[in-house]
């Protein structure tokens, strides 16, 4: 069978109408548990690994590779195949279900949709858009990154590291698919808001980041290594002859706050202590209600912990100030934050709890 053709004969035969539901659609944590049991993994979901190890292998140069469509009954078939292999507690070997690269990609990217929980995370989103803004330098933005992918759950972090070692050999080896393209197939399927569609802008800046930390997720490279300084010029220079990254970025019509910086804290709904984020992040978290105007901030100028609807550099911008009262209308009291005395200052704040 020649890889990256058409699936064979005697698979396209074995044909059933739905998948079943035994890996599609499940929390990874809840996953890695029966796998542990099932296959006596629990490192990186089943349907990842396989789907790596085979891309790995036959498929990192193959034109069009994750962007090119499969016919829904070839996918469909083929999870089931995975589905089985999976209930006979069998290794994934995909070389041995199908011969069509291009199926296995779709595969990846269908398991990476429909994860209820985005690999990166839904609470850390808003982070992740303004990772390159006020015009920081790619350490400063590799800095920022690798913070946010330390507060993720052990194995969404392994899972992410695994997808974007991959990606960035496709992006070193397919002389289509570079970094910038891969951005704006994955930023979709790896950073979704748990509450609204993301805008153009808001997509503009997920591809950013995504498109950098597929340039850096090399082997021993910054992004999953202590050094955020080393090789990190080339993160502006797209790999598939677009506009450098820092140039589509500029291009943006949002108002934002030049790289100033205050650092915040603030106090979840939940009642932890969560920060810093600086200006321009907080005001993201307050256009998405992830915060609002009853939240307590603190910053080092202030007198204490204030609620955001008290400091007026948190909303003399029209649109947050608009955000700011249409979460008050939707929220009320149910979202406000428990009755409490005014918390003390931190000496030297917490960082911010493990997202979920």
């Amino acid at each position: 069978m020649q890889r990256g053709g058409t699936v064979s004969r005697s698979f396209a035969r074995r044909t059933s109408t739905t998948p079943q539901k035994n890996l599609f659609g499940l929390d990874i944590d809840a996953h890695m548990l029966e796998q542990r049991m099932r296959v006596g993994r629990d490192d990186v979901p089943y349907v990842i690994s396989g789907s790596i190890a085979f891309l790995r292998t036959y498929a990192l140069s193959t034109p069009g590779i994750f962007r090119q469509v499969v016919e829904r009954e070839e996918l469909n078939a083929l999870r089931i195949r995975v589905e089985s292999a999976y209930v006979d507690k069998r290794r994934l070997e995909l070389g041995q279900l199908t011969s069509n690269a291009h199926a296995v990609a779709a595969l990846l990217k269908a398991y990476l949709f429909e994860l209820p929980r985005p690999l990166l995370s839904s609470e850390l989103y808003p982070y992740f858009l303004t990772v390159r803004d006020g015009g920081v330098s790619n350490a400063q933005a590799l800095t920022q990154i690798k913070g946010l992918l330390s507060r993720l759950p052990p194995a969404f972090l392994r899972s992410a590291r695994a997808v974007f070692q991959l990606l960035n050999e496709v992006a070193r080896s397919n002389p289509v698919m570079g970094a910038g393209e891969l951005s704006k197939i994955f930023a979709p399927l790896l950073l979704r808001s748990r509450q609204f569609s993301s805008t153009g802008p808001d997509m503009i800046r997920a591809e950013g980041a995504v498109e950098m930390m597929i340039s850096f997720a090399h082997e021993g490279g910054p992004l999953f290594a202590g050094d955020t300084t080393a090789n990190t010029t080339r993160a502006d220079v797209s790999m598939t002859g677009e506009k450098p990254l820092t140039e589509r970025l500029s291009t943006l019509s949002v108002k934002e706050e030049p790289a100033a910086e205050t650092q915040w804290y603030y106090i979840d709904q939940q009642q932890n202590y969560v920060g810093p984020v600086n200006t321009v992040g907080l005001k993201q978290l307050l256009a998405y209600r992830y915060v609002h105007s009853n939240t307590y901030v603190w910053a080092a100028h202030l007198s204490g912990w204030l609620r955001i609807s008290t400091v007026p550099e948190l909303c003399s911008d029209p649109q947050v100030a608009g955000s700011v009262a249409h979460a008050n209308t939707d929220a009320g009291a149910a979202t406000a934050p428990q009755a409490q005395a005014e918390p003390a200052a931190p000496a030297a704040p917490a960082t911010p709890a493990t997202a979920a």
